[in-house]
């Protein structure tokens, strides 16, 4: 399955708003968000899960918000988000809204809630994105102890998807159903 249809098979999952709502509340009510100073959250546009009603509560609960920065060279920032209406400007990829490049960086910790997007999720973790590997390289960066978690729909999970020696599984994944663990130790060893 290549990428446009996956978008297609996402774009296809019926009631997301409804699941998203549900995915919201099981964001809200774990001990994950609870914990997190800040919270990493991509900014949703299409048939993505839909984050704007989560940013509304992070900023409501007195939490750090930051938002991804796509940069040169495949790199991505964070940058906080304190006011959505003044710091957020429509982005040179896609479209996409993203933070004004005076918003301070953030740097995730180990309490912190990273979420991360995808378009297909397997058991173990391990991710298909958009194809530009911005989240691969961020997620490799990341200090001992940060856990991001997948977020995506029911329907885009599958039991295993050909992971890369670059990839880099995500330890969660959220959808309308729950919240799982993954277990990436389950992952084949790839040849470069």
């Amino acid at each position: 399955m290549n990428r446009i249809q996956m978008q297609k098979l996402r774009e296809e999952i019926p009631e997301r708003e409804k699941k998203s709502e549900m995915i919201f509340q099981i964001i809200t009510e774990s001990a994950l968000y609870r914990n997190a100073e800040t919270v990493f959250l991509y900014l949703s546009v299409g048939a993505e899960v839909s984050t704007g009603k989560l940013l509304e509560a992070v900023l409501r609960d007195g939490k750090r918000a930051a938002a991804p920065v796509p940069g040169r060279r495949g790199q991505m920032t964070f940058r906080q988000v304190r006011n959505p209406a003044e710091d957020l400007v429509t982005g040179k990829f896609g479209g996409i809204p993203e933070p004004r490049p005076t918003c301070p960086e953030c740097i995730p910790d180990p309490n912190d809630l990273i979420l991360v997007p995808g378009l297909l999720f397997d058991r173990r973790g391990f991710r298909i994105g958009y194809g530009a590997g911005y989240y691969d390289r961020y997620l490799a960066k990341l200090s001992d102890g940060c856990k991001p978690v997948g977020i995506c729909f029911q329907g885009q999970l599958t039991e295993r998807i050909d992971n890369k020696p670059w990839d880099i599984p995500v330890a969660r994944i959220v959808t309308e159903t729950g919240l799982r663990d993954c277990d990436a130790e389950e992952a084949p060893k790839t040849e470069s």
